[in-house]
């Protein structure tokens, strides 16, 4: 059942993502203001169900989270602008790159670098 949540999870995080890329993408907002959003976005939503969860926020581990985040909002937008008229396939591929991304930093421990993570003070 946690393989299960987490994967979902990871899926949950996208779709915050893209929704938010696609609320503010017409908006003139220049692509790196849609990207911090989206990525804001889908980290927010993370954090508050890992608080209202009880578990440890991903945000204070090594776990590569945020970055796969990035690259898929970076890469909805330029493929929006690119090819506007496969909307359905671009959601469908840029929801994928980062599911995939998550998924082999889990399955060969990448991790992101330890002096780029927040610790607390009681650690």
């Amino acid at each position: 059942m946690d393989a299960l949540m987490f994967w979902l999870a990871i899926i949950a995080t996208m779709a915050f993502a893209i929704t938010a890329v696609l609320a503010i993408a017409d908006r003139g907002v220049d692509i790196f203001g849609v990207v911090v959003l989206g990525v804001i976005t889908a980290i927010g939503g993370g954090i508050l169900r890992d608080v209202i969860a009880g578990r440890k926020n991903l945000l204070m581990s090594t776990e590569l989270y945020a970055i796969p985040v990035a690259l898929g909002c970076l890469l909805l937008m330029t493929s929006l602008h690119f090819y506007p008229h496969d909307a359905v396939e671009i959601l469908l591929g840029c929801t994928a790159v980062p599911f995939l991304m998550r998924a082999a930093a889990i399955h060969w421990g990448l991790r992101v670098p330890a002096f780029l993570v927040t610790h607390s003070k009681s650690q």
